[in-house]
This record gives C-alpha cells, sequence and structure tokens, in this order.
C-alpha cells in the first residue's frame, strides 16, 4: 500500500507571499525594501505642489542667468569704453614730441598739430611738452 501525504502537510509545503521572479519565500527583510520602495516611489509622484515650486525654482534659475549676462554685457561694454578712453590718452615720456606722437598713432607726423590743436588748454609751444603730461589724442578721421 501506498504511502499518502496529508494534505495538511502539502498546504504548509506552498509558500505563503511568494518572491515574483522565482516563486519562492520573501524575507521580512526583503517585503520592508519593497515596501520602501513604493513609498519612495508614491513619494516621487509629481504633484501640483511640487510642480508648481519646481517651475517656480527654474523661472528663478532663468531669471539669475539673464541678470548675469546683463551684469557680464555691461561689464564688457564699461571695459570697451575704457579702452577707447585709453586709446585717445597718451602720456609723455621723455623724448616725446608731437611728430612722434602723431607718427605712432596715425603713420603721419606731419599731423602733430592735430594734437597741438586737440591739447592748447596744456601746451603752450607745440616744441616743448613735459613728461607725465597726459595728451588727448584725436580720433584718426
Amino acid at each position: 500500500m501506498a504511502k499518502r501525504w496529508p494534505t495538511l502537510t502539502l498546504i504548509a509545503l506552498l509558500p505563503i507571499a511568494g518572491c515574483q521572479d522565482c516563486g519562492g519565500p520573501r524575507d521580512a527583510e526583503e517585503t520592508a525594501s519593497m515596501a520602501t520602495e513604493e513609498l519612495q516611489a508614491a513619494a516621487e509622484e509629481p504633484t501640483a505642489e511640487t510642480a508648481a515650486r519646481e517651475a517656480a525654482e527654474r523661472e528663478a534659475t532663468e531669471r539669475a542667468a539673464a541678470e548675469a549676462a546683463e551684469r557680464a554685457a555691461a561689464e564688457r561694454e564699461a571695459a570697451e569704453r575704457a579702452a577707447a578712453e585709453a586709446a585717445r590718452r597718451h602720456t609723455v615720456v621723455r623724448g616725446d614730441c608731437l611728430w612722434c606722437i602723431a607718427e605712432d598713432r596715425w603713420g603721419d607726423g606731419a599731423r602733430w598739430k592735430e594734437i597741438y590743436e586737440a591739447n592748447r588748454d596744456q601746451i603752450e609751444d607745440p616744441d616743448l611738452i613735459y613728461p607725465g603730461q597726459i595728451l588727448t589724442i584725436p580720433s584718426a578721421s
């Protein structure tokens, strides 16, 4: 006569909460880990409040970037103006003469009179300029 297994024993061998991948039983740590993952996924779902907060943060970031770009453009413009102004000035050094300055700036020493006319308030005699004088150089026209 063949031995029969009691039905109760078979039920006890079946997993109560089986793993979806292998069908084996889950331990308490795996179950808790899955519950935590489900809670995190639910928490990550965007809500109207979160979406509004993110939109406000994006807007603030874009506004800050635009302000930084405007500041950089203003600084570049100021630097260009300063460079242009510096190009219009010449500080006399020992050995300079109006002819030499015109030759250096425009490649034509005969234009020394333009520098003299632009600086008549500080040059009495065009043959006498002094180290340290700051002369305004007219634009090369």
